[in-house]
């Protein structure tokens, strides 16, 4: 598999004038190999043999360069966004076993830093919001349907006596044409919306600007001008939930490699992050809710408290909540 990564780039021939049927490299096998590439590097970890373990858990950002390919789907940005996440947690089993040395840490660190969530699933949120503003401007009623399922459909499967009670192909069949344009219109405002709640040159993600322009579409979910679209685009909010949780989780174990290099080197942890910079860690990663360093407190010599204030936006003390939509999102050497 490392050897079969090392070949150039390659290209999928296909018909790519119908944007929900472009062939995609097979997602579920990529995830299968990093799955066992992270158990691999968990039982290196329980035997003692942390360089070995960085080896298995080396294959994961490989990995990850298949799913560079454009266009940036969706699926694609999440199955990124999966992999880093089990990645990044395979290095904090690391830690709860104190395995980690240095020259480990500095390589995790490396691999940790070229992990970017938030490009990759703004750059799905623009291809998916074409694809569906191209599929209602271009295809026929015909096409639409067969989309949408009527009969064979991907999105939608109905039985033939339940058609004629399904809006979708009622509108698809009997509405004027500028009603299913309408639901292009939908679309677009739907994208937009989820992209200004990014801001990627900064690394940061807005959970207030995403939901309150999201509650602005859901608004309209029965209406005509909106059915085929509210199928057609993916929930913009859960995608971009995930994608800030992960990344800060990577952002996290970033850090903490650092610190733990610290500790290495002084034998306790710092007092601040600052000092940090840029001996053990190169650039400081913000928080990506908001923008802010992230919290950090020590709480002992051999324990700390690092954390985001999560996607409600406050900072709860570093409390953690019963979800990912409340309370902070703690990485604690007590939990370790």
């Amino acid at each position: 598999i490392r050897a079969a990564l090392k070949r150039p780039h390659l290209r999928m021939d296909d018909d790519y004038q119908r944007p929900f049927e472009i062939p995609t490299v097979n997602f579920v096998n990529i995830r299968n190999v990093a799955q066992s590439a992270a158990q691999r590097a968990q039982c290196c970890l329980l035997l003692g043999r942390s360089e070995q373990a960085c080896h298995e858990l080396s294959l994961i950002p490989e990995l990850r360069r298949l799913l560079a390919a454009k266009p940036t789907t969706l699926v694609s940005a999440m199955i990124d966004v999966a992999v880093s996440g089990l990645y990044a947690n395979t290095v904090a089993q690391g830690f709860r076993l104190q395995a980690w040395r240095e020259p480990e840490l500095i390589t995790l660190q490396e691999q940790l830093r070229q992990i970017d969530l938030p490009s990759r699933a703004a750059d799905s949120f623009r291809v998916e919001g074409a694809a569906a503003c191209r599929t209602f401007e271009t295809a026929s009623a015909r096409q639409i349907r067969e989309l949408y399922s009527f009969g064979n459909s991907r999105i939608l499967r109905v039985a033939d006596w339940e058609k004629f009670t399904n809006p979708r192909f009622l509108l698809v069949q009997f509405a004027p044409r500028g009603w299913v344009f309408q639901n292009l219109a939908t679309a677009a405002l739907a994208k937009q919306a989820a992209i200004e709640a990014y801001d990627v040159e900064h690394q940061i993600i807005q959970p207030g600007v995403l939901e309150s322009a999201t509650r602005q579409v859901e608004r309209i979910p029965h209406s005509p001008y909106a059915i085929l679209a509210s199928a057609a685009l993916p929930n913009y909010v859960r995608a971009t939930r995930t994608t800030a949780r992960n990344q800060t989780l990577v952002n996290q174990a970033l850090i903490v490699c650092g610190l733990e290099r610290y500790r290495l080197a002084h034998g306790s942890y710092p007092e601040a992050l600052d000092v940090l910079v840029p001996e053990f860690v190169e650039k400081m990663p913000p928080d990506i809710i908001g923008g802010q360093p992230l919290k950090y407190r020590r709480t002992g010599d051999s324990q700390f408290l690092l954390y985001s204030i999560g996607w409600n936006e406050q900072d709860d003390g570093g409390v953690p909540g019963k979800d990912a939509e409340t309370g902070d999102w703690v990485w604690t050497t007590k939990s370790q």
